[in-house]
């Protein structure tokens, strides 16, 4: 029943999107990305049985919110994305050493041959049906481009933000392209406001040429509907790329991310924190494809869960003939806070070439009964030392490189979710 629903209101939605005034080059994207994704399956995420969830069923019921916390957010972020209003406040330096920023329709509008070429890639790229669904139906999203040889030092702060009066699904992209040579530090928070019904689809895609450098620090912080997102990115040669991503949602969540390092030298470290409560369930698929010969690839991923939650991480490494020399690692670990709770930690390495060095680890398991002792026997409550240990388990995996300051944000987001569920 739930299929049958939702391929009806799928169908109304293209064709409500097609009945936009778009230039035809989009309009046949949308039809392949369509035609693709009727062929495809869903994405596998083992250990989640979430195919029977409501996905993609647009929301009929309309819940209007307060004006006020659009403008609320407006002010805290260079570029706010609150349904379908958009906001850009770029620091004068950004704006001076040249950084690019276009929303959706102003891409269509002032760089549609970037943005065509951007949408052409992903398409022949998506090989489950939410990928190419996410295409076929996007919405909204942003287009960020630095120049050749451009450094930006200051964080670029990127608000997505899902309305709750929002009747159709909500399909986001944001793509961000660096040039040669060229830095980028990005803080992207993403959420849905508690009344929100419909589905959230997120894709990220980015992409580094030579030397370029980049790092993303993703805050998820979704409602309780369902979220499916999806971080790609493709490094040239001598490129880097941190992933900082953590996901504080309070749905039922698929999130995927996969680092390409197709050019030689190209590094990537993926680091994910994780927390679940209640019921919900979480599935990670964290990917690390090495192409390139002597690429650096690390995955390092957290989590803790608390009442009858579930959180499954799926840890994928390849490397492919040809990449020698290259180094690829992962750490999969997993805290339970309830007996209740279910939890799995899954490192998987395919290897298809000699001269590599790779190594895995993985554990599930309860919190350190002795650590708790020790911090309790100077005088703390448990509660208080099960907070320093849970924190302590966590922050291994913020990024030493990151600002101080954002590395409080998220150590303070992650107090928050540990104490209100």
């Amino acid at each position: 029943m739930v299929e049958k629903v939702e391929k009806q209101a799928l169908a109304t939605a293209m064709e409500r999107i097609l009945k936009q005034v778009e230039p035809q080059w989009l309009k046949e994207i949308r039809i392949q990305a369509w035609q693709r994704a009727n062929q495809l399956e869903l994405p596998r995420v083992d250990k989640i049985a979430y195919k029977d969830w409501p996905q993609f069923i647009t929301s009929k019921t309309i819940i209007k919110q307060q004006k006020d916390i659009d403008a609320q957010q407006q002010i805290e972020y260079q570029l706010s994305n609150y349904a379908d209003h958009y906001s850009k406040k770029l620091a004068k330096s950004m704006q001076e050493k040249g950084l690019k920023t276009y929303t959706f329709k102003e891409a269509i509008q002032l760089v549609p041959q970037i943005l065509k070429d951007q949408l052409i890639k992903m398409l022949k790229q998506a090989n489950t049906k939410t990928e190419a669904y996410q295409i076929a139906l996007m919405t909204s999203g942003w287009l960020i481009k630095v120049p050749d040889n451009v450094e930006i030092d200051e964080v670029l702060t990127i608000l997505t933000d899902q309305a709750s009066d929002q009747q159709t699904d909500y399909c986001n992209q944001t793509i961000v392209i660096l040039g040669k040579n060229s830095k980028l530090k990005i803080m992207h928070e993403i959420a849905s406001t508690p009344q929100s019904a419909s589905p959230t689809h997120i894709g990220v895609n980015i992409t580094l040429h030579a030397n370029a450098q980049l790092q993303y620090i993703g805050l998820d912080q979704l409602a309780s509907n369902f979220g499916y997102l999806k971080r790609t990115a493709h490094l040239a040669t001598a490129s880097q790329l941190n992933w900082q991503l953590v996901d504080l949602s309070k749905g039922n969540l698929i999130s995927e991310c996969t680092s390409h390092l197709i050019g030689a030298g190209s590094e990537s470290k993926i680091n994910v924190i994780s927390i679940t409560s209640q019921q919900q369930q979480h599935g990670f698929n964290t990917k690390l494809l090495n192409y390139g010969h002597h690429s650096k690839g690390e995955i390092n991923q957290r989590g803790v869960l608390l009442d009858a939650s579930k959180l499954v991480f799926n840890g994928i490494g390849k490397i492919y003939h040809g990449a020698h020399g290259t180094y690829a690692n992962q750490e999969n670990r997993l805290m339970m806070l309830s007996s209740h709770a279910s939890g799995d930690a899954n490192p998987i390495l395919l290897i298809e070439e000699n001269d590599v060095v790779a190594g895995h680890a993985a554990s599930v398991g309860q919190i350190d009964k002795q650590q708790l002792y020790y911090l309790m026997s100077r005088g703390l409550s448990k509660a208080m030392a099960q907070k320093l240990v849970v924190t302590g388990f966590l922050s291994k995996t913020i990024d030493s490189s990151i600002d101080q300051a954002l590395a409080q944000r998220i150590l303070g987001k992650i107090e928050e979710k540990l104490v209100n569920g």
